[in-house]
């Protein structure tokens, strides 16, 4: 008779310390979140509310279909967008830069606050980077990328405010 009430006990006490814990989380939780809201629900948060971004290929669109696109990240509260920028099809051979797409791009997010472009500038052209290596390898010289990413700041720097240099520098695909 007195072991089943030693277990009872002492599955009283498991449920009392689960019931405090609980409480205290949930207390933790709303404490840690207090005056957050819901980012999908509204733009107007103030600044350290994360806002939400998105990993986008805008070059697949033609002008009516970006402008859709874009239309619809602003509907669902979308402030980021990150998007690559393949330098192996800007600058084709050394100094020859083709910007007739990225034109059309950095024309939509024109004037458009709510919309903020973070271009990850990435691709080696062929003329920069060892024969057998792949688009995504490192330049042979560092200055090239440099000299590229200058132009393309120097165009688009209006507009941009942020960039990432490279995406997984450590991953090296053979």
């Amino acid at each position: 008779m007195k072991r089943p009430l030693i277990i009872f006990l002492i599955a009283l006490a498991a449920l009392a310390g689960s019931l405090v814990a609980l409480a205290s989380s949930i207390q933790a939780r709303n404490f840690a979140l207090r005056g957050y809201r819901d980012a999908t629900l509204t733009a107007d948060l103030p600044f350290w509310i994360p806002r939400l971004g998105v990993n986008a290929e805008l070059t697949q669109y033609s002008p009516d279909e970006l402008a859709r696109n874009l239309d619809l990240m602003r509907a669902a509260n979308i402030t980021w967008v990150r998007q690559m920028v393949r330098w192996d099809e800007i600058e084709p051979s050394a100094g020859t830069y083709d910007w007739e797409r990225w034109d059309a791009i950095i024309a939509a997010f024109e004037g458009d606050p709510s919309l903020k472009l973070i271009p990850v500038l990435v691709g080696s052209p062929a003329w920069a980077r060892p024969a057998n290596d792949s688009v995504f390898a490192p330049p042979d010289d560092p200055i090239d990328f440099a000299n590229f990413t200058r132009a393309f700041a120097e165009r688009y720097g209006h507009v941009i405010d942020s960039y990432q240099i490279w995406d997984e520098p450590n991953l090296y695909a053979a």
